[in-house]
């Protein structure tokens, strides 16, 4: 069960933030191994399976955090998989953690999604989360990334970011950072400011 779990309803956001509290986020995953996976990756699509396995699950929750919308949420993993395949060659773990770049793909393409849904509905401004439930989000997931959701409409567009990737997407400060292409300060402030806004949020409720 992921920290969103159970935070649903008037009492969600304290219930967010006790598990933000709570939290140590950082997978216990090896980086050198998620190196090695990635070059070896490049001539043998079995390594990159592997690497699927390991992060499609906080894919999943990072991208339904983002989106809402479970019918939008295969299509835009297997995107985010299919391009870090084709262009797992530019991958170099000096530059920063796989997790990082994998999730700077999923970012670009969850952003390229909203963009087109706003060029075809002309009326979401760009800085909007639709917190409305579609009517497929019935199960666990759909209920956590629902309750995400509810809970980021307060903090800014930088902020609903950053809280995204570290908490639904599990990334260290670095890896924040490195999705977004900001400094680790800059991601570690955006999350600070980011749980601020969530208890204002709490206090005026």
């Amino acid at each position: 069960m992921t920290i969103w779990a159970n935070c649903r309803g008037a009492g969600g956001t304290a219930r967010l933030i006790d598990k933000i509290d709570a939290v140590a986020v950082g997978n216990v995953v090896d980086e050198d191994s998620d190196a090695v996976l990635a070059r070896e990756a490049r001539d043998d699509r079995q390594q990159f399976v592997k690497l699927y396995d390991r992060y499609v699950d906080r894919i999943e929750r990072y991208v339904l955090a983002r989106t809402g919308r479970t019918s939008a949420v295969d299509d835009l993993v297997s995107a985010t998989f299919m391009r870090a395949l084709i262009n797992i060659h530019t991958f170099h773990h000096r530059r920063g953690t796989f997790a990082g770049w994998l999730f700077a793909i999923a970012r670009n393409i969850v952003s390229d999604h909203q963009r087109a849904l706003r060029r075809l509905s002309g009326s979401e401004p760009a800085d909007q989360i639709d917190s409305r439930p579609g009517p497929e989000m019935t199960t666990l997931r759909n209920e956590e990334a629902a309750a995400v959701r509810a809970a980021l409409l307060r903090p800014t567009p930088d902020q609903r970011e950053a809280l995204a990737l570290r908490y639904t997407g599990e990334l260290a400060f670095a890896e924040v950072g490195q999705a977004m292409g900001k400094s680790e300060a800059a991601a570690k402030m955006l999350v600070q400011r980011g749980v601020q806004a969530l208890r204002r949020q709490l206090e005026e409720t």
